[in-house]
């Protein structure tokens, strides 16, 4: 909503007598993606998003000084607690932001909604609402109270994952994991069928915590080597860096039309860009292994650079695993 359409809201508010108490960001194209999905706080990072979701803030002050009430602005969460847990992007760079914004229009309130992301067929519901209520936390350090969460049954879809304590005379106490589902897919004379479906994924939450604390170990030493490690898909130009990439520079989970954001974003140096694409394609030309010292980030930071190149069976590069270890200079 542009300043200029304010008017019709009022007049709106005004000749229907209509009570408005929530503002949602508004969708938008991300990287020139034909799909729009909604604003969300990891997006608050580029200026450009940061800028729509405080315009969105000040059409709500608006309707606020109209309603003479509080209204609550909504945000999605599309990162789960694993995601943000290992960067400090809530609290050194987003909450900061978004306080800004909070601190102008003092009639406004913030609320974190659950998301679904998009897969190549299908949605898939991803987020919990222990995600959402873990990056809340982190918001309410530097936010107070003027955050909370929202909790949208329609992405979650019906689904759901709940740990039960199960006590027999026989076993004793056991812990078990168990996921439902609920979807309508019948419909007729007023009458509805479920399909429902209950599944004990106890062993597969097992393993993903022994993974998951194998993985910790690797990011200590990632960050005790001061090593930076990212996976590039040839076909499709993604990149999908390591937890240090998104915690210390504020990448996103997957980068789209790779290496260009991060030429945009300065990470590589612009004497260094025509390079750094060449690099790319020799990978999809076939090279083997690339490999050697360049300045990178706005402080021509020195660091070894090595991509490795994975093949298939006909030996067509397929993906390229990169690392960008720090090189200490002797005195």
């Amino acid at each position: 909503v542009s300043e200029d359409e304010y008017n019709d809201t009022k007049n709106a508010i005004e000749k229907y007598e209509i009570d408005i108490s929530v503002v949602h960001t508004p969708l938008i194209s991300v990287e020139g993606e034909v799909l729009l999905e909604e604003v969300s706080l990891i997006h608050l990072l580029k200026e450009k998003y940061f800028n729509i979701f405080d315009d969105t803030c000040k059409y709500a002050q608006y309707i606020a000084d109209i309603e003479n009430h509080r209204i609550k602005v909504v945000i999605h969460n599309t990162w789960s607690k694993e995601d943000w847990k290992f960067t400090n992007l809530i609290e050194e760079k987003i909450a900061p932001k978004i306080k800004k914004s909070l601190d102008k229009y003092k009639d406004i309130d913030l609320v974190v909604e659950n998301s679904t992301s998009v897969g190549e067929k299908t949605f898939k519901s991803i987020l919990c609402m222990e995600d959402v209520s873990y990056s809340v936390r982190g918001l309410q350090k530097i936010i107070g109270n003027r955050v909370n969460t929202l909790i949208d049954t329609c992405h979650m879809m019906m689904n759901w994952e709940a740990w039960r304590r199960i006590t027999s005379k026989c076993c004793g106490e056991t812990r078990l994991c168990i996921r439902s589902s609920m979807q309508l897919i019948g419909e007729m004379d007023n009458k509805y069928l479920f399909y429902v479906m209950i599944r004990n994924i106890t062993n597969e939450k097992l393993m993903f915590n022994k993974l998951f604390t194998s993985e910790n170990i690797l990011k200590a030493s990632f960050d005790h080597a001061n090593i930076y490690a990212w996976e590039y898909t040839v076909a499709t130009k993604e990149m999908r860096p390591c937890f240090r990439c998104m915690r210390d520079l504020g990448m996103p989970p997957l980068l789209k039309n790779y290496p260009e954001p991060v030429i945009e974003l300065g990470i590589i140096p612009a004497d260094y860009a025509d390079l750094y694409r060449d690099w790319h394609r020799q990978i999809a030309e076939g090279v083997e292994r690339l490999e050697m010292i360049m300045p990178l980030t706005a402080g021509r930071v020195p660091f070894k650079v090595i991509y490795t190149t994975e093949f298939d069976e006909s030996h067509n590069p397929i993906k390229a695993y990169a690392s960008a270890e720090l090189v200490i200079q002797e005195e």
